[in-house]
């Protein structure tokens, strides 16, 4: 996966598990708005994930080596669909 893609995650303690596609399914993604063509450090864009604490969001951007490079939050969900997912993926 190294394309434009989006990625549907559960924000818990500031940190975004995946949540689909299932193949990473748990896994952590770090979130930056660095390109990967930039020479800075993509620890110098982190995106600050404390607004969606404990909600389900869907981010677009280049997936690689547990990076999302150009990362966009494009949808937030709802009550309901972030109290599914933490029903079906526990806590």
């Amino acid at each position: 996966m190294n394309g434009n893609e989006i990625i549907i995650g559960l924000v818990k303690n500031g940190e975004f598990y995946q949540l689909s596609p299932k193949a990473a399914l748990g896994e952590v993604v770090r979130l930056t708005q660095i390109s990967r063509q930039e020479s800075r450090p993509p620890d110098a864009g982190l995106v600050d994930l404390s607004e969606f604490e404990g909600v389900v969001i869907a981010v677009q951007g280049i997936l690689d080596s547990g990076w999302l490079y150009e990362a966009n939050v494009v949808e937030k969900g709802g009550i309901i669909l972030t109290a599914l997912a933490q029903e079906v993926f526990g806590d």
